[in-house]
């Protein structure tokens, strides 16, 4: 009876880590990640609103039906990517992310004071040279040092009201996600 109790225990413990595994890979071996999805609603280098969760299936996992959604899948081996935006005096959020979704980095309204997103993602031997040339009338500009080679932004603005929703779309709208190339200097 000990040697069948004994294959059994292997058996488990083998069908466990096969488990296990599988899980843990599936992520990585998805085709249908946040990246995938994103290159039905744009191009890369653009930003696109999103369709609102409260009229249908979210765009991606975990929007929130109170926020409007704009997204930009981006990559830096053409350059820095700068995204300007002037967004209405009430919450927003913006969140950078890795190819596989994984937040790196995020900013909000309070960050910055109520003035307009005024940001710049670019490759760590860019960040420095970046810093340094900066005229000074671009103080106000945020700097992300991204040590991949691509990823995505969402930006999401709090919908107070149905009213408000066309001041936000409007925003969003006006918003700019695209490639810099005069921000890195030879």
């Amino acid at each position: 009876m000990s040697r069948f109790a004994w294959w059994t225990a292997a058996g488990l413990l083998v069908g466990g880590l096969v488990h296990i595994a599988a899980i843990l890979t599936l992520p990585a071996a998805s085709t249908n990640d946040a990246w995938a999805r994103l290159s039905a609603f744009s191009t890369d280098g653009r930003l696109a609103r999103l369709p609102r969760a409260v009229n249908g299936p979210p765009a991606l996992p975990l929007m929130d039906p109170a926020m409007a959604h704009a997204a930009c899948r981006f990559r830096l081996d053409q350059g820095p990517v700068r995204i300007r935006a002037k967004l209405p005096d009430q919450y927003w959020g913006l969140a950078v992310h890795d190819r596989r979704g994984a937040v790196r980095w995020s900013i909000n309204d309070r960050a910055l004071d109520n003035r307009p997103l005024d940001m710049l993602i670019a490759a760590p031997e860019h960040v420095a040279a970046i810093r340094e040339a900066l005229p000074p009338g671009l103080d106000g500009l945020v700097l992300v040092d991204w040590p991949h080679e691509d990823g995505f932004i969402v930006l999401r603005v709090l919908v107070p009201t149905e009213t408000a929703a066309a001041r936000v779309d409007a925003a969003l709208d006006a918003a700019t996600c695209a490639v810099d190339k005069d921000a890195v200097k030879p």
